[in-house]
Formats: C-alpha cells, structure tokens, sequence
C-alpha cells in the first residue's frame, strides 16, 4: 500500500521565525490517496481545515 497526500497552506513556511510563531503559514486543505501495490485506488479522503486565529491569505504572485 502507498499513502499519497497534499496540502494547501496559506503561504510558504518562514525560516526566520520559530515553527510554532502566529507568522507561520495555515493549512487550509488536506487530500490524501490509499492506493495498492497495482496502482488501483483503495481509498481517498480531501477535508478543508479551518486555520487558526489570525490566519490571512498571501497574494499570489505569477514568476512571468
């Protein structure tokens, strides 16, 4: 069996601050795949989850 999963967060983690700081990105979705040993799909699961006080939402920004 394979676990497969993705997140979605507000923004990309801070290297200047601690792990645990109010300025550190939220999860707001998480997805996740059970698949066997062919590759067939055993289970799935995608739950929004709800960030934690003060959470805000980073522009996006386009590289080019």
């Amino acid at each position: 069996m394979y676990l497969i999963f993705n997140t979605y967060s507000t923004d990309l983690p801070r290297t200047d601050v601690d792990f645990r700081h109010s300025l550190q990105p939220n999860i707001l979705q998480f997805s996740a795949l059970i698949m066997d040993r062919q590759g067939r799909e055993v289970d799935r699961i995608s739950t929004f989850v709800r960030p934690g006080p003060g959470a805000t939402l980073s522009p996006f920004s386009d590289p080019g």
